[in-house]
């Protein structure tokens, strides 16, 4: 009767041992997301040319899957969607910029590469053509 209530005891603290581990390793996840988020505010437009726009990632992290998004953004030439942009690097996008068209980009993205996370959000306005 002593060896199953120590088989029980040991099996007890097994469990334990795993859920503590588990939540362990989901907090430093959430921690880890979280320094990403507070990152991620790091984008930037500038307007190159004529229809011609660069989507800047001002942070240091990669960003995956990224789509810029809006009235007027070109689909087709170059693709508004992007599998990575870089730390400290930037892509091309066209997008229309005359009078009356709405000047709104959101930019989507996600902080892994397997795209696993809740993709992520930013807006701004295109800036006028210099």
């Amino acid at each position: 009767m002593l060896s199953y209530h120590a088989g029980l005891a040991a099996d007890n603290a097994a469990a334990a041992q795993r859920q503590l581990a588990d939540a362990v390793v989901k907090r430093n996840q959430m921690t880890v997301e979280r320094a990403q988020i507070a990152e991620d505010v790091s984008w930037a437009i500038e307007h190159s040319s004529g229809s011609v726009h660069k989507l800047r990632n001002l942070s240091h992290s990669p960003k995956f899957g990224v789509k810029i998004d809006g009235p007027g953004v070109s689909t087709v030439r170059p693709p508004n969607v992007t599998s990575r942009i870089d730390g400290r690097s930037s892509v091309e996008f066209h997008a229309k910029t005359g009078y009356g068209v709405q000047r709104r980009v959101t930019v989507t993205w996600h902080n892994r590469e397997d795209l696993s996370n809740n993709p992520l959000q930013w807006s701004d306005t295109l800036p006028a053509p210099t």
